[in-house]
């Protein structure tokens, strides 16, 4: 799936690729989502010969929304969230396979519950690095965070209550924090043609 004019592929990896949905390491406690970077780039690198990445936290907003400006990419109605979300209404306390429900507008299914989604952004409390490009200190800008800097997620899960799916919905956590209800999503830029 095409998003925006920075020519950047959100992927939704199939399970079918060998070793593509495999964790990041867990042995030790360390910064998952730095783990992540690694892992998935390296492994999907190898098989495709493409470099992936986290989305920034703007990139995920703008595929979430996929256009809407309403709480949902569907609408505001939760009565909806049945058809696009496993959330705690319906999950039966667990996760599910990407694909069992309708996907948003742009294509991309899981963007409202099932599993939370690291992004490559440090928490702010500000949201203006949203709205401004790289260039100018934004979202893609702030990948390099200290250590113990809190990390964002977006997107909710299936044990949360509607309000906490929101495309607007967003938490922080430790970069070292592992969770049975946080996952992630990766993204390629693509090279203009030439």
């Amino acid at each position: 799936m095409l998003l925006g004019t920075g020519g950047t592929l959100v992927v939704d990896i199939p399970t079918e690729v060998p070793g593509a949905m495999k964790h990041a390491r867990m042995d030790k406690r360390s910064d998952v989502v730095h783990e992540v970077q690694l892992t998935r780039e390296s492994l999907l690198s190898k098989i495709t010969g493409k470099p992936y990445r986290l989305l920034s936290e703007a990139e995920w907003e703008y595929a979430a929304r996929a256009g809407a400006t309403t709480r949902y990419s569907f609408g505001d109605d939760d009565a909806e969230l049945e058809q696009y979300a496993w959330y705690d209404g319906n999950a039966n306390n667990r996760s599910h396979p990407v694909g069992e429900k309708t996907p948003n507008a742009f294509g991309i299914f899981d963007m409202h519950g099932n599993v939370w989604e690291w992004v490559e952004d440090c928490q702010s409390d500000s949201l203006e690095h949203l709205s401004k490009p790289a260039a100018a200190g934004g979202a893609a800008a702030s990948r390099s965070c200290a250590s113990d800097t809190p990390r964002v997620l977006r997107g909710g899960s299936w044990s949360d209550p509607p309000q906490r799916l929101r495309s607007a919905a967003r938490i922080a956590g430790p970069p070292d924090a592992r969770d049975y209800i946080v996952g992630f999503r990766v993204a390629r830029t693509l090279e203009p043609d030439r």
